[in-house]
C-alpha cells in the first residue's frame, strides 16, 4: 500500500514568526491572513495514500513553496543550508512530472476518459522509453525534457482521437 510523508498545519501562536533558530518548523506566513501557520518536522507521520487524498487540503505549494519546504526540512535533520536554486536544479524532472501528469490526464478526463484510466495510462507512458530509459526518467536530463512534453502531447492527442 503506498503511504507519503505528511505533516500537520498547524497555528503558530507564539508572535511573529522568525526563521533563525526555529530549526523544526516551516512556517506558511501567507497561507491564512490574521493567523500565522507552521509544519513541526517532529510531528510528521506516514499515511496512506487513500487517506492523503481523502484529507481536506487548504492549499498547494507553488515550486518556490516546495522547494523552502525541502530546504527547511534538510535543514531541520542537518543543520545545512541548501541554496533553494540547488534544490530546484535537483528536482526540476519531478515538477515536469507533476505538471504534465495533470495536464494531461485533465485533456484526457475531458475528452471522456475515465480520470483513473486517464492516469494510468499517462503514467504507463511515462514508465516506457528506449533502452531501458523510462520517459519519467528521460524528465530528470534537462535535454530531453522539451522532447518528452512534445511526445506526451502527441500521445495525448491521438489518445483523446480514438
Amino acid at each position: 500500500m503506498p503511504r507519503l510523508l505528511a505533516a500537520a498545519v498547524q497555528p503558530w501562536n507564539q508572535g511573529v514568526p522568525k526563521w533563525n533558530g526555529h530549526f523544526r518548523r516551516m512556517f506558511l506566513p501567507s497561507l491564512d491572513k490574521g493567523t500565522n501557520w507552521a509544519i513541526d518536522f517532529d510531528d510528521i507521520d506516514l499515511v496512506d495514500a487513500a487517506t492523503a487524498i481523502a484529507a481536506e487540503r487548504t492549499t498547494v505549494l507553488s515550486q518556490v513553496g516546495v522547494n523552502l519546504l525541502m530546504q527547511r526540512w534538510l535543514n531541520h535533520q542537518s543543520r545545512v543550508i541548501i541554496p533553494t536554486s540547488t534544490i530546484n536544479n535537483m528536482i526540476e524532472g519531478q515538477f515536469d512530472e507533476a505538471d504534465l501528469t495533470g495536464d494531461a490526464v485533465a485533456e484526457l478526463v475531458d475528452g471522456g476518459t475515465d480520470s483513473d484510466e486517464a492516469l494510468a495510462r499517462v503514467n504507463a507512458w511515462l514508465d516506457d522509453g528506449p533502452r531501458g530509459t523510462t520517459k519519467r526518467e528521460a524528465l530528470n536530463d534537462p535535454q530531453k525534457r522539451s522532447t518528452v512534453r512534445a511526445e506526451l502531447r502527441k500521445a495525448v492527442r491521438n489518445w483523446t482521437r480514438a
